[in-house]
Protein backbone atom coordinates (compact mmCIF):
# COMPACT_ATOMS: atom_id res chain seq x y z
CA UNK A 1 0.00 0.00 0.00
CA UNK A 2 1.02 3.65 -0.34
CA UNK A 3 2.02 5.72 2.68
CA UNK A 4 3.87 8.89 3.63
CA UNK A 5 7.02 8.00 5.55
CA UNK A 6 9.74 9.79 7.45
CA UNK A 7 13.09 9.61 5.61
CA UNK A 8 15.34 11.94 7.58
CA UNK A 9 15.10 15.25 9.42
CA UNK A 10 12.92 17.61 7.35
CA UNK A 11 12.33 15.04 4.61
CA UNK A 12 9.32 12.81 3.92
CA UNK A 13 8.48 10.57 0.96
CA UNK A 14 5.68 8.58 -0.64
CA UNK A 15 6.54 4.89 -0.34
CA UNK A 16 5.20 1.38 -0.73
CA UNK A 17 4.88 -0.25 2.70
CA UNK A 18 3.31 -3.51 3.91
CA UNK A 19 -0.41 -3.40 4.58
CA UNK A 20 -1.09 -3.72 8.34
CA UNK A 21 -2.45 -6.97 9.74
CA UNK A 22 -4.43 -7.83 12.84
CA UNK A 23 -2.23 -8.47 15.88
CA UNK A 24 -4.84 -8.76 18.63
CA UNK A 25 -8.57 -9.44 19.03
CA UNK A 26 -8.76 -5.83 20.31
CA UNK A 27 -7.58 -4.47 16.92
CA UNK A 28 -9.35 -3.06 13.91
CA UNK A 29 -7.99 -2.41 10.44
CA UNK A 30 -9.27 0.86 9.00
CA UNK A 31 -9.37 1.82 5.34
CA UNK A 32 -8.45 5.49 5.56
CA UNK A 33 -10.84 7.74 3.61
CA UNK A 34 -9.51 11.13 4.75
CA UNK A 35 -6.48 12.16 6.76
CA UNK A 36 -4.55 15.39 7.30
CA UNK A 37 -1.19 16.99 7.87
CA UNK A 38 -0.94 18.23 11.44
CA UNK A 39 1.38 20.56 13.30
CA UNK A 40 2.62 17.61 15.34
CA UNK A 41 3.72 15.91 12.10
CA UNK A 42 5.89 18.95 11.44
CA UNK A 43 7.36 18.79 14.94
CA UNK A 44 8.18 15.13 14.38
CA UNK A 45 9.99 15.66 11.08
CA UNK A 46 11.88 18.54 12.68
CA UNK A 47 13.25 16.09 15.24
CA UNK A 48 11.08 16.77 18.29
CA UNK A 49 11.16 13.03 19.04
CA UNK A 50 13.17 10.20 17.50
CA UNK A 51 11.79 8.86 14.20
CA UNK A 52 13.16 5.96 12.21
CA UNK A 53 13.50 5.99 8.40
CA UNK A 54 10.38 4.36 6.98
CA UNK A 55 8.07 5.25 9.90
CA UNK A 56 4.60 6.00 8.53
CA UNK A 57 3.38 9.46 9.55
CA UNK A 58 -0.06 10.84 10.42
CA UNK A 59 -2.50 10.61 13.32
CA UNK A 60 -5.62 12.58 12.35
CA UNK A 61 -8.00 10.51 10.24
CA UNK A 62 -11.38 8.98 9.53
CA UNK A 63 -12.17 5.81 7.62
CA UNK A 64 -14.17 2.62 7.19
CA UNK A 65 -13.72 -0.55 9.23
CA UNK A 66 -12.10 -3.17 6.99
CA UNK A 67 -11.40 -5.87 9.61
CA UNK A 68 -12.58 -6.15 13.19
CA UNK A 69 -11.22 -8.07 16.19
CA UNK A 70 -13.48 -10.45 18.11
CA UNK A 71 -13.20 -8.37 21.32
CA UNK A 72 -14.53 -5.19 19.71
CA UNK A 73 -18.25 -4.78 20.40
CA UNK A 74 -20.78 -2.35 18.96
CA UNK A 75 -19.07 -1.99 15.58
CA UNK A 76 -19.20 -3.91 12.32
CA UNK A 77 -17.17 -4.09 9.13
CA UNK A 78 -18.19 -1.20 6.91
CA UNK A 79 -18.90 1.29 9.71
CA UNK A 80 -17.56 4.80 9.17
CA UNK A 81 -15.46 5.85 12.14
CA UNK A 82 -13.44 8.72 13.53
CA UNK A 83 -10.37 7.51 15.39
CA UNK A 84 -8.49 9.12 18.28
CA UNK A 85 -4.93 10.26 17.55
CA UNK A 86 -3.84 8.45 20.73
CA UNK A 87 -4.52 4.88 21.77
CA UNK A 88 -5.44 3.83 25.28
CA UNK A 89 -6.43 0.56 26.89
CA UNK A 90 -9.41 1.85 28.88
CA UNK A 91 -8.55 -0.41 31.82
CA UNK A 92 -5.45 0.93 33.59
CA UNK A 93 -5.46 3.35 36.55
CA UNK A 94 -4.93 6.43 34.35
CA UNK A 95 -7.70 5.45 31.92
CA UNK A 96 -10.13 4.78 34.76
CA UNK A 97 -9.36 8.27 36.11
CA UNK A 98 -10.18 9.72 32.68
CA UNK A 99 -6.57 10.74 32.00
CA UNK A 100 -6.37 8.89 28.71
CA UNK A 101 -3.10 10.44 27.42
CA UNK A 102 -1.22 8.84 30.32
CA UNK A 103 -2.52 5.32 29.76
CA UNK A 104 0.24 2.86 30.62
CA UNK A 105 -0.18 1.33 27.14
CA UNK A 106 -0.65 4.63 25.32
CA UNK A 107 0.79 5.68 22.01
CA UNK A 108 0.30 8.21 19.23
CA UNK A 109 -0.10 7.14 15.63
CA UNK A 110 2.85 8.02 13.42
CA UNK A 111 5.05 9.55 16.11
CA UNK A 112 7.92 7.11 16.40
CA UNK A 113 9.27 4.60 18.92
CA UNK A 114 9.07 6.81 22.03
CA UNK A 115 5.34 7.35 21.47
CA UNK A 116 4.19 3.79 20.98
CA UNK A 117 5.86 2.90 17.68
CA UNK A 118 2.48 2.87 15.92
CA UNK A 119 2.33 3.15 12.15
CA UNK A 120 0.56 6.32 11.13
CA UNK A 121 -2.58 7.08 9.15
CA UNK A 122 -1.22 8.90 6.11
CA UNK A 123 -1.67 5.61 4.32
CA UNK A 124 -4.25 3.45 2.59
CA UNK A 125 -4.83 1.39 5.75
CA UNK A 126 -3.97 1.66 9.45
CA UNK A 127 -4.14 -0.78 12.36
CA UNK A 128 -5.97 0.59 15.40
CA UNK A 129 -5.09 -1.07 18.74
CA UNK A 130 -7.69 -1.00 21.54
CA UNK A 131 -10.22 -0.15 18.85
CA UNK A 132 -13.17 -0.32 21.25
CA UNK A 133 -11.91 2.84 22.95
CA UNK A 134 -10.27 4.57 20.00
CA UNK A 135 -13.10 4.43 17.45
CA UNK A 136 -16.31 6.44 17.33
CA UNK A 137 -19.06 5.99 14.75
CA UNK A 138 -19.57 8.95 12.46
CA UNK A 139 -23.25 9.99 12.40
CA UNK A 140 -24.87 9.22 9.06
CA UNK A 141 -25.50 12.86 8.21
CA UNK A 142 -21.89 13.99 8.61
CA UNK A 143 -19.24 14.05 5.90
CA UNK A 144 -15.70 12.82 6.42
CA UNK A 145 -14.52 16.43 6.41
CA UNK A 146 -16.93 17.38 9.20
CA UNK A 147 -15.65 14.55 11.40
CA UNK A 148 -11.97 14.68 10.46
CA UNK A 149 -10.70 16.83 13.32
CA UNK A 150 -12.51 15.30 16.31
CA UNK A 151 -9.69 12.83 16.99
CA UNK A 152 -6.99 15.47 17.38
CA UNK A 153 -7.13 19.24 16.91
CA UNK A 154 -10.80 19.72 17.78
CA UNK A 155 -10.39 17.60 20.90
CA UNK A 156 -7.26 19.65 21.67
CA UNK A 157 -9.16 22.93 21.27
CA UNK A 158 -11.95 21.69 23.53
CA UNK A 159 -9.38 20.40 26.02
CA UNK A 160 -7.72 23.84 26.05
CA UNK A 161 -11.00 25.56 26.86
CA UNK A 162 -12.13 23.13 29.56
CA UNK A 163 -8.66 23.10 31.14
CA UNK A 164 -8.88 26.88 31.36
CA UNK A 165 -12.19 26.56 33.27
CA UNK A 166 -13.90 29.03 30.95
CA UNK A 167 -17.28 30.09 32.35
CA UNK A 168 -20.21 32.04 30.88
CA UNK A 169 -19.42 35.75 30.75
CA UNK A 170 -15.65 35.26 30.89
CA UNK A 171 -13.21 36.84 28.47
CA UNK A 172 -10.85 34.40 26.77
CA UNK A 173 -7.71 35.28 24.82
CA UNK A 174 -6.39 32.72 22.33
CA UNK A 175 -2.76 33.21 21.35
CA UNK A 176 -2.25 31.65 17.93
CA UNK A 177 -4.79 31.22 15.13
CA UNK A 178 -3.31 28.09 13.67
CA UNK A 179 -5.50 24.98 13.48
CA UNK A 180 -5.50 24.29 17.23
CA UNK A 181 -6.04 27.93 18.17
CA UNK A 182 -8.93 28.17 15.73
CA UNK A 183 -10.49 25.03 17.21
CA UNK A 184 -10.13 26.56 20.67
CA UNK A 185 -11.79 29.72 19.37
CA UNK A 186 -14.78 27.77 18.04
CA UNK A 187 -15.04 25.65 21.19
CA UNK A 188 -14.89 28.72 23.44
CA UNK A 189 -18.15 29.95 21.89
CA UNK A 190 -19.90 26.86 23.30
CA UNK A 191 -19.36 28.27 26.82
CA UNK A 192 -21.00 31.70 26.25
CA UNK A 193 -17.98 33.93 26.90
CA UNK A 194 -18.36 37.71 26.82
CA UNK A 195 -15.30 38.14 24.62
CA UNK A 196 -13.20 35.84 22.45
CA UNK A 197 -9.96 37.63 21.61
CA UNK A 198 -7.64 36.00 19.08
CA UNK A 199 -4.02 37.09 18.61
CA UNK A 200 -2.09 36.20 15.44
CA UNK A 201 0.06 38.09 12.92
CA UNK A 202 -1.42 36.42 9.80
CA UNK A 203 -4.46 38.30 8.39
CA UNK A 204 -6.22 35.37 6.71
CA UNK A 205 -6.04 33.38 9.94
CA UNK A 206 -7.65 36.24 11.83
CA UNK A 207 -10.37 36.35 9.17
CA UNK A 208 -11.17 32.68 9.78
CA UNK A 209 -11.08 33.30 13.54
CA UNK A 210 -13.80 35.93 13.13
CA UNK A 211 -15.89 33.47 11.10
CA UNK A 212 -15.52 30.92 13.90
CA UNK A 213 -16.68 33.29 16.62
CA UNK A 214 -13.86 35.64 17.63
CA UNK A 215 -15.32 38.93 18.86
CA UNK A 216 -11.97 40.71 18.63
CA UNK A 217 -8.78 39.97 16.67
CA UNK A 218 -5.35 41.45 17.26
CA UNK A 219 -2.28 41.52 15.02
CA UNK A 220 0.67 41.66 17.47
CA UNK A 221 2.93 43.15 14.80
CA UNK A 222 0.71 46.26 14.67
CA UNK A 223 -0.17 46.80 18.32
CA UNK A 224 0.79 45.70 21.82
CA UNK A 225 -1.45 42.65 22.17
CA UNK A 226 -1.23 42.46 25.97
CA UNK A 227 -2.10 46.14 26.36
CA UNK A 228 -4.97 45.76 23.89
CA UNK A 229 -6.40 42.78 25.78
CA UNK A 230 -6.29 44.76 29.02
CA UNK A 231 -8.00 47.72 27.33
CA UNK A 232 -10.76 45.38 26.16
CA UNK A 233 -11.23 43.89 29.63
CA UNK A 234 -11.35 46.90 31.93
CA UNK A 235 -8.51 49.21 30.96
CA UNK A 236 -4.74 49.00 30.69
CA UNK A 237 -2.59 50.37 33.54
CA UNK A 238 -0.73 53.62 32.88
CA UNK A 239 1.81 53.48 35.72
CA UNK A 240 3.77 50.98 37.79
CA UNK A 241 1.41 51.54 40.72
CA UNK A 242 -1.60 50.87 38.51
CA UNK A 243 0.12 47.79 37.12
CA UNK A 244 0.31 46.34 40.64
CA UNK A 245 -3.33 47.06 41.46
CA UNK A 246 -4.85 46.51 38.00
CA UNK A 247 -7.42 43.72 37.69
CA UNK A 248 -8.02 43.76 33.93
CA UNK A 249 -7.03 40.97 31.58
CA UNK A 250 -8.45 37.78 30.19
CA UNK A 251 -10.10 35.33 32.56
CA UNK A 252 -8.57 32.56 30.46
CA UNK A 253 -5.50 32.77 28.21
CA UNK A 254 -4.84 29.89 25.83
CA UNK A 255 -1.35 29.25 24.43
CA UNK A 256 -1.79 27.38 21.13
CA UNK A 257 1.55 27.95 19.39
CA UNK A 258 4.46 26.64 21.44
CA UNK A 259 6.91 29.56 21.24
CA UNK A 260 8.34 32.02 23.78
CA UNK A 261 6.50 35.22 22.66
CA UNK A 262 3.03 33.69 22.99
CA UNK A 263 4.02 31.81 26.15
CA UNK A 264 5.13 35.03 27.84
CA UNK A 265 2.17 37.04 26.52
CA UNK A 266 -0.35 34.61 28.03
CA UNK A 267 0.97 35.21 31.54
CA UNK A 268 1.06 38.97 30.98
CA UNK A 269 -2.46 39.12 29.51
CA UNK A 270 -4.29 36.93 32.03
CA UNK A 271 -6.02 38.73 34.89
CA UNK A 272 -5.24 38.06 38.57
CA UNK A 273 -6.95 34.84 39.56
CA UNK A 274 -7.22 33.76 35.93
CA UNK A 275 -6.09 30.60 34.22
CA UNK A 276 -3.49 29.92 31.55
CA UNK A 277 -4.16 26.82 29.46
CA UNK A 278 -1.18 25.58 27.44
CA UNK A 279 -1.68 23.23 24.48
CA UNK A 280 1.10 24.46 22.19
CA UNK A 281 3.91 21.96 21.59
CA UNK A 282 7.24 23.48 22.65
CA UNK A 283 10.55 22.47 21.12
CA UNK A 284 12.52 24.67 23.55
CA UNK A 285 12.47 25.10 27.36
CA UNK A 286 10.53 28.06 28.75
CA UNK A 287 11.04 30.13 31.89
CA UNK A 288 8.26 30.96 34.35
CA UNK A 289 8.52 34.15 36.42
CA UNK A 290 7.22 32.50 39.56
CA UNK A 291 7.28 35.65 41.73
CA UNK A 292 4.87 37.43 39.37
CA UNK A 293 2.62 34.42 38.89
CA UNK A 294 2.33 33.71 42.59
CA UNK A 295 1.34 37.31 43.34
CA UNK A 296 -1.35 37.14 40.62
CA UNK A 297 -2.73 33.76 41.81
CA UNK A 298 -2.51 32.33 38.31
CA UNK A 299 -3.66 28.79 37.57
CA UNK A 300 -1.69 26.87 34.93
CA UNK A 301 -2.75 23.73 33.09
CA UNK A 302 -1.09 21.91 30.22
CA UNK A 303 -0.77 18.53 28.62
CA UNK A 304 -1.38 16.31 25.65
CA UNK A 305 -4.86 16.18 24.20
CA UNK A 306 -7.40 14.11 26.12
CA UNK A 307 -9.69 12.48 23.56
CA UNK A 308 -12.34 11.59 26.14
CA UNK A 309 -14.77 14.10 24.58
CA UNK A 310 -14.81 12.75 21.02
CA UNK A 311 -18.35 11.38 21.22
CA UNK A 312 -19.58 14.65 22.72
CA UNK A 313 -17.92 16.66 19.94
CA UNK A 314 -19.49 14.48 17.25
CA UNK A 315 -22.92 15.16 18.79
CA UNK A 316 -22.19 18.90 18.87
CA UNK A 317 -21.17 18.83 15.20
CA UNK A 318 -24.26 16.80 14.31
CA UNK A 319 -26.41 19.40 16.09
CA UNK A 320 -24.90 22.14 13.89
CA UNK A 321 -23.14 23.92 16.75
CA UNK A 322 -19.61 23.35 15.43
CA UNK A 323 -18.33 23.33 11.87
CA UNK A 324 -14.58 23.14 11.46
CA UNK A 325 -14.57 22.50 7.69
CA UNK A 326 -13.48 26.13 7.02
CA UNK A 327 -10.06 25.05 8.31
CA UNK A 328 -9.57 22.82 5.25
CA UNK A 329 -7.97 25.20 2.81
CA UNK A 330 -6.42 22.51 0.60
CA UNK A 331 -7.42 18.97 -0.35
CA UNK A 332 -5.08 16.74 -2.35
CA UNK A 333 -4.41 13.08 -3.07
CA UNK A 334 -2.12 11.24 -0.68
CA UNK A 335 0.32 10.92 -3.58
CA UNK A 336 0.87 14.70 -3.43
CA UNK A 337 1.48 14.85 0.32
CA UNK A 338 5.19 15.60 0.00
CA UNK A 339 4.23 18.89 -1.64
CA UNK A 340 1.61 19.33 1.06
CA UNK A 341 4.22 18.99 3.80
CA UNK A 342 6.29 21.75 2.23
CA UNK A 343 3.24 24.01 1.96
CA UNK A 344 2.19 23.37 5.54
CA UNK A 345 5.67 23.72 7.02
CA UNK A 346 6.38 26.98 5.17
CA UNK A 347 2.81 28.32 5.51
CA UNK A 348 2.47 28.78 1.76
CA UNK A 349 -0.69 29.77 -0.12
CA UNK A 350 -2.60 30.81 3.02
CA UNK A 351 -2.71 27.20 4.18
CA UNK A 352 -4.54 26.29 7.39
CA UNK A 353 -5.17 22.54 7.07
CA UNK A 354 -4.46 20.10 4.26
CA UNK A 355 -6.76 17.12 3.87
CA UNK A 356 -5.30 14.06 2.14
CA UNK A 357 -7.32 11.46 0.24
CA UNK A 358 -5.66 8.03 -0.01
Amino acid sequence: MKAIVFQEINKVALADVPRPTMQSPDDAIIKVTLTSICGTDIHMIHGAAPMMPGDVLGHEFVGVIEELGSNVDGFKVGDRVAVACTVQCGKCEMCLKGILPKCVRSGVFGCGPLLGNLAGAQADFVRVPFAQIAMHKIPAGLTDAQALFVGDILSTGYFAVTNGKLAPGDAVAVFGAGPVGLCATACARLFSPSKVIVVDPIPHRLEIARKLGATHTIDPTKTDAVNEIKELTGGAPTSLLEEFSNRSGADVAIEAVGIKPTFDACFQAVKPGGNVSIVGVFEEPQELLMSQLCVKNIGITMGLVNVIHMARLLRIIEAGLLDMTPLITHTMPLAEAVRGYEMFDKKLDNVIKIALKP
